[in-house]
């Protein structure tokens, strides 16, 4: 596994995890506002005592509300995990630029001048820059075996 991808496919594809939570919010909305009842009828039973289509549709509906729902809580816990690393890398000792750097250059997309213009420094230094904050990103998200092959 490449480490260092890993984590650059993580920061690219930021942008878009929000973008599905927004979304998963439209399609939970959509399902709640479509099955809701309409008007009040009786449960019907077939003469085997097993009820109608009715019920399949709703066990749909439940799963997949719950589907959706499972995987907005974990998006939303990606988000939040690459964002804390974001926040927490640029504490530390000669690092307090990472996270902005990082953020700027995977989220954002800035353009790498305009990078170096923001931090005041020089493009070569961005790329320095850039590349020990991506090796601290990956061994911070991805653990022990980022720190190896680093």
């Amino acid at each position: 596994m490449d480490y260092i991808k890993e984590a650059e496919k993580r920061l690219w594809h930021y942008r878009d995890l929000e973008k599905s939570i927004e979304q998963m919010n439209c399609d939970i909305a959509r399902i709640v506002s479509r099955s809701s009842p309409s008007e009040l009828n009786a449960v019907a039973m077939d003469i085997t005592g097993i009820r109608s289509g009715k019920t399949d549709e709703a066990f749909n509906i439940l799963l997949e509300l719950k589907t959706l729902s499972e995987s907005k809580k974990k998006t939303e816990e990606e988000i939040d995990q690459i964002a804390e690393i974001l926040k927490d890398i640029s504490k530390e000792k000669d690092c307090k630029l990472y996270g902005k750097v990082l953020y700027s250059w995977y989220v954002k997309r800035k353009d790498r001048d305009e990078i170096a213009k923001e931090i005041g420094y020089s493009v070569r230094q961005v790329y320095n820059i850039r590349d020990e904050a991506i090796r601290k990103f990956a061994v911070r998200i991805l653990g022990i075996e980022a720190l190896r092959v680093i």
